[in-house]
Order: structure tokens, then C-alpha cells, then sequence
């Protein structure tokens, strides 16, 4: 059993590969629509370039840990096959 990585056959046979871009962007857009509360902006009024700035850093981390968990997640997966 050990060459299985603590899985069964039958939890081998049921592990399926991510896309780790496609997740990495819905989990870190969860993140930020969760974590920020943004206010609508009146017609004509400006961005507040701190706001976006911060945003970007924010999601930027959250895509970078989900891509690299997710990637670590299916190398498991396929060395358990």
C-alpha cells in the first residue's frame, strides 16, 4: 500500500489532473470578490490607483499559491498513479 501513497485502487482510479491556470484564476477572483468590498464609482469619477494596485498585488498572490498548490496537487496525483 505504500506504493500508493496511502490511497486505495479505487482513489487512484478516481484522480483526475487540474488546470492549474484556469483554477489557479477562479481561486484567486473567489479570493478577492470575498476579501474586498469595492465601492461602484459615480460617472466620471477617477480610480483610485491604490485600490488597483493593491487588488493586483492581492490576486497576484493568491494565482501564484493556487497555481503552484494545484501543480504540486496533480505531480501527486500522477506519482500515485
Amino acid at each position: 500500500m505504500s506504493s500508493n501513497f496511502g490511497l486505495s485502487y479505487s482513489e487512484i482510479d478516481t484522480i483526475h489532473a487540474i488546470d492549474p491556470e484556469t483554477s489557479a484564476h477562479n481561486i484567486a477572483l473567489a479570493y478577492i470578490n470575498s476579501t474586498s468590498f469595492p465601492e461602484k464609482l459615480a460617472n466620471g469619477e477617477d480610480v483610485n490607483l491604490s485600490d488597483v494596485l493593491s487588488l493586483s498585488n492581492q490576486y497576484a498572490q493568491a494565482y501564484n499559491y493556487a497555481y503552484n498548490f494545484i501543480v504540486h496537487e496533480n505531480e501527486r496525483a500522477s506519482n500515485a498513479e
